[in-house]
């Protein structure tokens, strides 16, 4: 036999409890790094793309550094982005980060926590197939695969 207790307490766990920690607090304006990841990327990828046009090793060290600097970027991205998520709801956080469109979903409709996040994320991304396409297309790997 059931007490009343019982459903209130399966309601209390299916709506979500006050968090702890407000989301406002994981997503603190960093002055100036959006422009400091933008810049940061674009100067890596020119450097990287100078290592690539040097050798066909070369080539190959650009596009591994590149992606291994882009993915931890994308990481870091990923990271700070889902726990600013889990702190607003663990339901939420749970979609974030099984469901990609939902990750979308949820940066657009709170740009104003996820804004610096999604830079790290982008430019991640960016870095990481921007060096393996440049070390294969404009390097001197780009002589092979044109064959």
């Amino acid at each position: 036999m059931m007490t009343p207790t019982e459903p209130e307490a399966l309601h209390d766990w299916i709506d979500d409890p006050p968090s702890r920690k407000s989301p406002a607090e994981y997503a603190r304006p960093v002055r100036g790094l959006s422009l400091v990841t933008f810049s940061g990327t674009l100067v890596t990828w020119m450097l990287l793309m100078l290592v690539a046009r040097s050798s066909i090793m070369g080539g190959f060290l650009a596009s591994i550094i590149g992606a291994m600097l882009g993915a931890a970027l994308t990481l870091v991205g990923m990271a700070w982005g889902s726990a600013i998520v889990f702190a607003d709801s663990p339901r939420r956080g749970i979609w974030f980060s099984l469901f990609p469109p939902y990750m979308v979903l949820y940066t657009v409709q709170h740009w104003h926590w996820m804004r610096q996040p999604a830079v790290l994320f982008f430019c991640g991304l960016t870095l990481a197939f921007g060096a393996m396409y440049g070390a294969m297309w404009l390097g001197p790997l780009g002589q092979f695969a044109g064959e």
